[in-house]
């Protein structure tokens, strides 16, 4: 059993900035004191905190029992010892999320998006002085809480869209929101600015359909290819069933990304494949009118060759160590009487001939 407790780590980020959004806004627009929002977020913070030491006891259950087989971002641990490197690269990260161009989304749109929060800025300092103090430090933490996956996952998540998704915009959301409720030519201002964020965020949109349209036919292709070698390859029966065994399948979209330099790349969005590595099967069966694949292994993943005994890991090994080539070269796509071998790329395949020969040393030695 692989259990995911939690499922998107992510979802914390949501979580804290809804809360500590929630909380600047009484303190701005309610004009609540301190005292009274202590009062009425006090209960959400007993809960949140009861929710987090629950969840810490269940995982370290599953860990003791042997229940979690492998970690992952978000049940895998990270030591005290790694706290301050984690902790330089979460406060760096917060300040490069205002200008750091990233894939579709340049430098002068974050910019821009990010004005709002100077009017949020000349809001706090409005108040009375403990009013100001806690609105900056409720700034902080909200900009902070955004990167609380990276703090706490021990892979590097900085700048990851599919992570961000779950924070920053909750954050210009709230800002624009904050501008929106002012005078009158405080809420034009704010329409003013948003209406040119709206036109560049419609070009980013249609550049990114233009390039995942192009990357999606041309991976389809290689697909479609591939699955014509399968079924013409001498070997092949569709009668019986097959263990697909594959490497990474590197994106094809990047190629077709030529719009402008970005400062931090972002694997998910460019160079991740529409169909993921390890679940082929799934895609084949879908084109397919039958099924003949049984299973799907990835040699690129720790887990799916671990689940390989040594005589199935030998045989598997003759092949990807000896005479696989990455597509398109004629020995990418290979069909014996139980597997049937696609190797996409060089780099895939070059770490799954580094992921069997450790396997395969480690399971010899055991047999020794």
């Amino acid at each position: 059993m692989v259990i995911s407790l939690g499922a998107y780590a992510s979802i914390i980020s949501t979580i804290a900035i809804v809360l500590l959004g929630r909380i600047l806004m009484d303190i701005i627009l309610e004009q609540k004191s301190v005292k009274e929002v202590f009062h009425t977020y006090l209960r959400v913070g007993i809960n949140i905190v009861i929710s987090v030491v629950i969840f810490k006891l269940i995982l370290l259950y599953y860990d003791h029992a042997g229940r979690l087989k492998h970690g992952d971002y978000n049940t895998d641990y990270i030591s005290i010892e790694d706290l301050p490197e984690k902790i330089k690269l979460v406060l760096k990260t917060c300040a490069e999320i205002f200008y750091v161009s990233q894939p579709y989304i340049s430098t002068p749109y974050k910019i821009l998006i990010s004005l709002p929060m100077l009017y949020v800025l000349y809001r706090i300092i409005r108040n009375r002085p403990l009013q100001i103090i806690l609105g900056l430090i409720l700034i902080f933490a909200i900009i902070l809480s955004s990167q609380i996956t990276n703090l706490i996952a021990k892979a590097d998540f900085s700048h990851q869209m599919r992570i961000d998704f779950f924070s920053l915009p909750y954050i210009w959301t709230a800002f624009v929101v904050l501008g929106l409720r002012d005078k009158k030519w405080m809420k034009s201002l704010c329409i003013m600015v948003m209406s040119i964020a709206l036109w560049m965020n419609m070009l980013s949109d249609m550049r990114y359909q233009k390039v995942h349209y192009l990357g999606f036919k041309a991976e389809m292709q290689i697909y479609t290819d591939i699955m014509t070698r399968i079924k013409q390859n001498e070997n092949f029966d569709a009668k019986k069933k097959y263990i697909l065994i594959t490497t990474t399948n590197d994106a094809k979209r990047n190629i077709f990304y030529k719009y402008n330099n970005i400062d931090k790349n972002d694997s998910a969005v460019l160079s991740f494949s529409f169909i993921l590595a390890g679940y082929e099967k799934s895609f084949y069966d879908f084109l397919e009118t039958e099924s003949y694949i049984q299973n799907n292994i990835c040699l690129n993943r720790i887990s799916h060759i671990n689940n390989l005994s040594l005589p199935e890991l030998k045989h598997v090994a003759e092949f990807v160590l000896n005479k696989a080539q990455p597509y398109p070269h004629k020995n990418s796509v290979y069909v014996d009487d139980k597997y049937i071998f696609v190797i996409y790329d060089e780099e895939g395949l070059n770490s799954a001939k580094r992921n069997i020969q450790a396997r395969l040393n480690e399971l010899e030695n055991k047999h020794e």
